[in-house]
């Protein structure tokens, strides 16, 4: 079996592998680096860093050639492992903040005050006339207006 075949049948359709391949003297270096292939979560404001860093194996050509796949198969799976799982707690975190965000907005829409049919008149207020007509209910609705927090003397 040759390298791309093996490699296609250690990935996932969501992992990308960079690889780098340098010589450096009679040996050469491979850097193989797994990436997500789906770009990161926006919604949740802000996305968990999946960055991984890249697995370095060094050798001769014919020792890469013999143990190359056998060196990475491991740590690849690993890596393929943790990105499946960053996904998965992205879509978690955007799930949770979707449904908060419409708790929130169904909370708010309660909360709005029915419009007043008198439009002149002031929240908590007398009218004029009734003050006039009782005297006495004028020093109650002084009473009931004031701060709890503040202690009246009569």
């Amino acid at each position: 079996m040759n390298l791309f075949q093996q490699l296609f049948n250690m990935m996932n359709e969501d992992t990308d592998l960079n690889i780098k391949v340098s010589k450096t003297g009679n040996s050469l270096v491979v850097l193989v680096h797994p990436k997500s292939s789906k770009k990161p979560a926006s919604t949740s404001g802000g996305t968990v860093k999946t960055e991984i860093p890249p697995l370095a194996i060094r050798g001769t050509a014919a020792e890469l050639d013999e143990g190359f796949i056998q060196a990475i198969k491991t740590p690849l799976e690993k890596a393929t492992g943790v990105i499946a799982d960053i996904q998965w707690y992205e879509n978690a975190l955007d799930s949770i903040k979707d449904k908060k965000q419409k708790e929130l907005d169904a909370k708010n829409k309660r909360k709005k005050p029915a419009p007043n049919s008198d439009t002149n008149s002031v929240k908590g207020a007398t009218p004029t006339s009734e003050k006039a007509s009782d005297p006495g209910k004028e020093n109650s609705d002084e009473i009931a207006q004031q701060p709890k927090d503040q202690t009246t003397l009569f």
